[in-house]
């Protein structure tokens, strides 16, 4: 009985939050407070911002952030595998002026929760600096927003054809010039409701003439499609696994590696992408914005392209 518990210990991975923005040492008192307060049913990774109001993310303290989470995530993807590790990705984080500069690189791999009551000041002194503030306000507002990410859990976990958020943000373009990204940002800035459908995502019928990979002689389904009428089938076989860090990464490849395996906080398989391709022709010149080389100008038949727009094109 007694290893019978054990190994079902071994085989649980946890949710990881990655706390952001609170100084020292409130930072790492919090963290733990936060870990306490949920019964050890999640973890925190968080590196002391600036004790200086104003601007608190700096590129030396997303680096850092970035290095800590991603050291958590393979660590506990090589303990748990096949598992995903960590089981949900949450960013708890003080607003700032200068957010951006932590929320850009992550871009739409974290379930963003603004602590926003520690933004607010009080005898000169931004409340991020009191212990008992910081510890309130993370926990409630974590608290607060279950519901919503259950939600997006729900919706990010049986991997349908039909769902919007798993598309390429910058290589879907929901209009000429407006990528999906831009209403992915309105989730993440609270200016959409976390339940939306994305009806502006269009959606097109094709049969086996229009992608003979995806559908059977006989049979028309329907896909996604965007502005420039390319066709967003996922892929089943799930090829191209998540990729290995160097040993000594850069802060941009440690995000990519977050945002190649989580959606707004939910883990997505290894390899998971689409295989984006006009009905019945080559691609033929069409430019794609791949996350590691930039516009790429394709001509093949196809572009495997992955959730953190990382572009492959087809042989």
């Amino acid at each position: 009985m007694r290893q019978r518990k054990q190994k079902a210990k071994i085989q649980t991975s946890l949710p990881l939050v990655i706390l952001a923005g609170l100084p020292h040492p409130i930072a790492s008192a919090t963290a733990k407070f936060i870990e306490q307060s949920f019964h050890g049913a999640l973890r925190v990774v968080s590196v002391p911002a600036s004790g200086r109001d104003g601007v608190l993310y700096t590129e030396e303290f997303v680096e850092q952030l970035l290095s800590a989470t991603v050291g958590y995530a393979q660590r506990q993807a090589k303990l748990k595998d096949p598992i995903p590790a960590p089981s949900e990705l949450w960013l708890a984080y003080v607003p700032s002026p200068d957010e951006e500069q932590l929320l850009a690189p992550l871009d739409f791999a974290v379930f963003p929760v603004r602590l926003g009551l520690l933004a607010e000041y009080k005898d000169g002194r931004q409340l991020r600096h009191d212990l008992a503030a910081s510890r309130e306000e993370s926990v409630s507002r974590l608290q607060e927003v279950a519901a919503d990410f259950r939600e997006i859990k729900q919706r990010l976990s049986t991997f349908s054809q039909r769902e919007p958020l798993f598309l390429p943000g910058a290589n879907f373009l929901v209009r000429q010039d407006d990528p999906l990204s831009n209403l992915f940002l309105q989730f993440r800035k609270e200016e959409r409701p976390w339940d939306d459908s994305l009806e502006e995502v269009g959606v097109k019928r094709a049969d086996h003439d229009d992608l003979p990979l995806h559908v059977k002689k006989g049979v028309q389904r329907n896909f996604f499609a965007d502005a420039r009428g390319l066709l967003f089938p996922r892929d089943p076989g799930l090829h191209g696994p998540l990729r290995e860090m160097e040993e000594e990464p850069e802060a941009m490849d440690e995000a990519l590696y977050l945002r190649s395996g989580f959606r707004f906080g939910v883990p997505l398989p290894p390899g998971f992408h689409h295989d984006v391709q006009y009905p019945g022709r080559p691609l033929g010149g069409t430019t794609f914005q791949c996350s590691r080389k930039g516009a790429l100008n394709l001509k093949c038949d196809y572009a495997n392209v992955y959730p953190d727009d990382f572009v492959r094109p087809s042989q």
